[in-house]
């Protein structure tokens, strides 16, 4: 399955996976994509990936895509992506402002997965845990943002389950309680990051975690703004862009009920936006 260069905007389901996108088996493609608004709203159990739960025994992308905004409207909603089975490759993937009960930005399981060049910001678990969660086989975070996204217990905003993570040359700061969790065998390898100067002073850790090079912090970020999907221009009336508040942001703006394309006018906003030398 191909997805590309589409707009999935309050997209809303009561069944178990996803909101906007469920893929079962075979090889799934989503490039260039803007979700905004989606969720399931199930409320007899859990249900996974809020925007996309995608199944692959081969092999799966999701790149050049922002996923923002999801909605906490079931019981045990998890995760605004899920990725399930093969071999992944996520770079340049904007995961921003998604609220969840348990894993609000990713979860992969079983993959063997690389995300790059991404930026993972302000997302919400509440009232459970974590924001990246990684189970089994093995993984690697490239140059990314991983930016003040909040918990409301204690279990990390990256957490491994008998899975090796390597995490080089990224940007980890402002993430709330335990950051790191890496739980049973599994093994987590930060090397040329910048990090929270407290997460092991303070034990903000737990399991086998390992440093080879952190960078001096020299800057403090409270928040990367993604204008991908997030219509908060007003570009409806105006061929120039202008900044407007929220507050004045009518419904429509909001759901990107435009005559423009959003994609083409904010995509490459967020693209590598931070990157450390």
């Amino acid at each position: 399955m191909l997805v590309e260069q589409s707009s999935f905007i309050s997209c809303i389901t009561s069944y178990t996976y996803g909101g906007g996108i469920r893929s079962d088996s075979g090889r799934c493609v989503l490039s260039r994509i803007c979700a905004f608004n989606c969720c399931s709203t199930r409320k007899d159990g859990y249900s996974s990936g809020q925007f996309a739960s995608i199944i692959s025994n081969i092999k799966s992308n999701v790149n050049d895509s922002s996923i923002t905004h999801t909605l906490k409207r079931g019981t045990v909603p998890r995760y605004a992506l899920h990725l399930y089975d093969g071999n992944i490759l996520c770079p340049s993937v904007n995961l921003t402002n998604n609220k969840c009960y348990d894993c609000s930005a990713l979860q992969c399981y079983q993959t063997s997965s690389c995300i790059s060049y991404s930026s993972i910001v302000n997302n919400t678990a509440n009232p459970g845990t974590g924001c990246i969660w990684l189970e089994y086989s093995s993984y690697c975070i490239d140059t990314c943002n991983i930016l003040n996204n909040y918990q409301e217990y204690d279990i990390g905003t990256i957490k491994t389950n008998n899975a090796n993570l390597l995490i080089k040359d990224s940007c980890i700061l402002g993430n709330n309680r335990r950051v790191f969790y890496a739980y049973s065998s599994g093994k987590i390898t930060i090397s040329n990051c910048t990090i929270d100067d407290d997460i092991f002073t303070n034990t903000r850790y737990l399991g086998s975690v390992t440093v080879n090079k952190t960078i001096a912090r020299t800057f403090s970020l409270s928040h990367i703004h993604a204008q991908s999907c997030d219509s908060y221009f007003d570009a409806y009336l105006n061929v120039m862009l202008k900044l407007i508040n929220h507050s004045e942001c009518s419904h429509t703006l909001m759901s990107c009920n435009c005559n423009y394309n959003f994609r083409d006018i904010y995509y490459y906003k967020l693209h590598r936006a931070f990157i450390l030398n």
